[in-house]
């Protein structure tokens, strides 16, 4: 039995020869042999409808490309399907398909090529600008429609897809190294502040405020040419340095008072510590209590002698100060001698016990000294007290070694 298409022999079925293809088995009769041909007529009407709903799909779609691996796969298919019907008619209007698709998948990567040039020359201008913190959003963009365009000719797809994505590789990289300046200048400006910030506090503390005039005005200029930097990295530094200002100019503002307002009672205040001054040297040639008990009525007269000008030259001061300590000290070693050794002790045991004094007195200084650091750009209360109590001890150790001396 056979049709147009196909012939059964021996119970088997047969698709007939066409184009290059030879007769070629497909099945078998498992009822009769007009089912057989029934059942493959039908595989075949089921492989024809496939081909319809191909065309309609790809008339219909706007990426008409992505259907022609679509038909070169089902023209390969068909060498082999088992189906009975008319495989010419079904090649040949798959071959029209393709050839009318491979014309407007050229056409299409025409216009694709001139999209994707536009948008390259659209980054290339981007990457130019070095606008990085405006134009990210705008690069993201361009970078997300470039992936929505189709391939292009073959002659250009390999040159293009290199050339844009070393442009976006090189615009990011080029932010990076952008951001990375910009925080540097920042922290670069930061610093030069706190420089400033430091330098100002040294003038203050020097409280030589007319002098140093000059010298913090300069610092406020430069100040003003630092340049700028994000306003939650500048409020603290920038409010110390405005108050550390305003602290200057209040001190200074006292300063030039206090100098106009100095009367002839300083300067007559200055003669008589003077006068108190060359007294306090009599204590070297006193016995202890003597001098003690002079000391006492000496800085009593100090006291009420007045004011004397602040830029005094400090030597009388530290003189009478340490003439002073030189009493004290010398009256509690005499005690400490005599409690110790008794009245008649002789020099020697005298010098020990001082050596002794003086050991422990610079281990005290040591350990005030070892500390001296954190309290070194301080201008508060314990500050000060801990620098007065180093100056007493300082100057107490000067009174013993004196006083060992005198022993030896």
């Amino acid at each position: 039995m056979e049709n147009k298409y196909g012939f059964i022999n021996d119970g088997k079925v047969y698709l007939k020869a066409f184009l290059d293809f030879e007769d070629r088995e497909i099945g078998k009769v498992l009822l009769t042999d007009e089912k057989a041909f029934e059942y493959f007529e039908n595989r075949f009407s089921l492989l024809t409808a496939k081909v319809d709903q191909l065309e309609q799909g790809m008339n219909e779609s706007g990426n008409k490309g992505s259907f022609l691996m679509k038909i070169i796969h089902l023209k390969t298919s068909l060498e082999s399907y088992n189906a009975l019907g008319d495989f010419v008619q079904l090649l040949s209007k798959l071959d029209d398909l393709q050839e009318s698709l491979l014309g407007n998948v050229e056409q299409n990567r025409i216009r694709n090529l001139a999209l994707k040039q536009e948008l390259l020359d659209k980054a290339k201008e981007l990457l130019a600008q070095e606008n990085y913190d405006e134009d990210e959003e705008e690069i993201k963009e361009i970078h997300q429609n470039w992936l929505r365009i189709g391939r292009v000719t073959e002659e250009e797809e390999a040159y293009l897809e290199t050339a844009f994505k070393a442009l976006v590789d090189q615009y990011f990289e080029d932010k990076r190294n952008s951001k990375a300046k910009k925080e540097q200048i920042i922290y670069d400006r930061l610093d030069r502040f706190a420089e400033l910030l430091e330098e100002g506090k040294r003038l203050f503390y020097l409280r030589k405020y007319a002098e140093n005039k000059n010298a913090f005005m300069k610092l406020q200029q430069e100040w003003k040419r630092v340049g700028s930097v994000p306003r939650d990295k500048f409020f603290k530094i920038s409010r110390d340095f405005q108050k550390l200002g305003n602290s200057f100019f209040d001190k200074l503002n006292e300063e030039v008072k206090y100098m106009k307002e100095r009367s002839t009672t300083e300067l007559s205040g200055l003669e008589i510590k003077k006068g108190i001054n060359e007294r306090s040297r009599a204590v070297y040639d006193l016995p202890s209590e003597e001098g003690f008990a002079l000391v006492k009525l000496l800085q009593d007269e100090w006291k009420e002698s007045g004011f004397v000008p602040k830029k005094m030259d400090p030597s009388m001061f530290n003189e009478f100060y340490k003439n002073c300590e030189y009493a004290y000290e010398y009256r509690y070693f005499i005690q400490v001698c005599t409690e110790k050794l008794g009245e008649n002790s002789s020099d020697l045991q005298k010098a020990n016990i001082m050596s002794d004094m003086i050991v422990n007195n610079k281990k005290e200084i040591a350990f005030f000294e070892e500390n001296l650091a954190k309290y070194r750009n301080r201008r508060d209360d314990e500050s000060k007290k801990f620098a007065s109590n180093l100056m007493v001890k300082r100057r107490k150790l000067e009174a013993k070694e004196l006083i060992l001396e005198n022993l030896s």
